[in-house]
């Protein structure tokens, strides 16, 4: 897997984010019809710690065209989500569409978050397999997917 370790500016932000009192408003996600399973699963990346903070660093930086990459969509997602101007539902109807567009799961189906999980981590997974075997942990990071 990537590995990526933060500077020590990056934790000193970490640290000043996740203080009390700095934290945006609640946010929900929007069921788009039939994508509880999606939100569950969404919710529980949002909220993921070192997730939250990698996206909102803008450590993640790609060249690839526009709804072709699930990092990309998770990163904004992210913004939108963490935004503190407002407490209104985000619709991750981007999530929604790229993860249809790369993976078997039927569009518009009953699904459940295992499945989308399953066929989901590809993108990350190709991240990191194109990482150079000689390289060290300090030249590696999630930015590697511009080779791709």
């Amino acid at each position: 897997l990537v590995s990526w370790n933060p500077t020590d500016a990056d934790i000193k932000a970490w640290d000043m984010m996740t203080r009390v009192g700095h934290h945006a408003q609640l946010r929900g996600l929007l069921n788009m019809g039939s994508t509880c399973y999606m939100n569950s699963v969404l919710q529980a990346l949002v909220h993921t710690p070192v997730l939250r903070d990698y996206f909102l660093s803008d450590q993640h930086c790609c060249q690839r065209p526009p709804g072709t990459c699930l990092m990309c969509t998770m990163h904004q997602l992210m913004q939108d989500f963490h935004r503190g101007d407002s407490a209104d539902p985000v619709a991750p109807s981007d999530v929604l569409h790229i993860v249809w567009e790369q993976s078997q799961m039927s569009m518009g189906g009953q699904q459940d978050a295992h499945e989308l999980v399953s066929s989901s981590t590809q993108p990350f997974l190709d991240v990191s397999l194109i990482v150079p075997a000689t390289s060290t942990p300090d030249q590696i990071g999630i930015k590697t997917c511009l080779e791709m």
